[in-house]
């Protein structure tokens, strides 16, 4: 059929669950779902960018503008914390927590849970450059667009 490994397991998975229901209501005698085996996947290694590849993406954004520092800053912490993307442009004002010398920034991540994951000074500096830029927008959200709207993946 060509389905992936991954797809195949979903479906075991949802057999082993119908099996253990039905066991469980009286229409099978035994619960045999442990007995569904799931298919080993080949581990793929995923490169990550080089310094100089991470380097030229950094040089990419006018941070002459209000939209290029914004993109850069938001580049930084993305490689700072691994966020994912939609972490990071629901990040609200409230949710950044500054010290002397690092910061906190809480996430609201896959499955409603929240995390507090620390950044480092040099991203703290460039967060408090680009909050000072950014103004007193009437938004909580941190990037916003220069309409003062929350960004999106699509945004430019």
């Amino acid at each position: 059929m060509g389905l992936k490994v991954n797809t195949i397991n979903g479906c075991m998975r949802s057999m082993r669950k119908l099996v253990q229901f039905l066991s469980k209501e009286g229409y099978l005698r035994n619960d045999f779902s442990g007995e569904l085996p799931l298919l080993k996947g080949e581990k793929v290694i995923i490169s990550t960018f080089s310094q100089e590849q991470i380097a030229a993406l950094l040089h990419q954004p006018n941070r002459k503008t209000f939209t290029g520092f914004r993109d850069y800053t938001l580049m930084l912490l993305l490689l700072e914390t691994g966020f994912r993307v939609s972490e990071c442009i629901a990040i609200r004002l409230s949710s950044i927590y500054m010290k002397e010398e690092e910061g906190q920034i809480r996430i609201h991540g896959k499955g409603a849970k929240q995390r507090l994951v620390p950044f480092q000074s040099k991203f703290r500096n460039v967060l408090k450059e680009y909050l000072r830029i950014r103004g007193n927008a009437e938004t909580d959200v941190l990037f916003i667009t220069v309409e003062d709207q929350l960004i999106s993946k699509v945004s430019r």
